[in-house]
């Protein structure tokens, strides 16, 4: 994983030294391709990685660490609050509800897609 330049503030690099330790809480290896920086639209610290179907972010003006994923087909995002007590097989159930067509399509553009086949 690297680490962006972009991440200069305390509050930042503090919020990066969270989401390192969810990571490794859920067992995330942080070793593989990926990168950490702050999204300078929203202000979101963030943590994506190649491996996992989501990213980990912290919000600006937040505490709290969400899982982020977004639909491969149309973008729509949708989060989940990563709490102590929440594990990988947890947030990958919950991506399972939400990605309907074998990686494809969410709930959202399913009838878009319909119409396209």
């Amino acid at each position: 994983m690297t680490i962006e330049k972009t991440l200069i503030t305390k509050h930042d690099l503090e919020k990066l030294a969270t989401l390192i330790n969810v990571c490794a809480r859920l067992g995330r290896d942080v070793s593989g391709y990926g990168m950490a920086d702050v999204n300078p639209n929203s202000g979101n610290v963030y943590i994506w990685l190649e491996d996992y179907s989501t990213s980990l972010y912290i919000g600006l003006g937040s505490e709290n660490v969400y899982a982020l994923w977004s639909c491969g087909y149309c973008g729509e995002e949708y989060k989940m609050e990563v709490t102590e007590d929440t594990t990988e097989n947890e947030i990958e159930e919950w991506v399972s509800t939400l990605d309907r067509n074998d990686g494809e399509h969410c709930e959202d553009c399913e009838v878009e897609a319909d119409d396209e086949e």
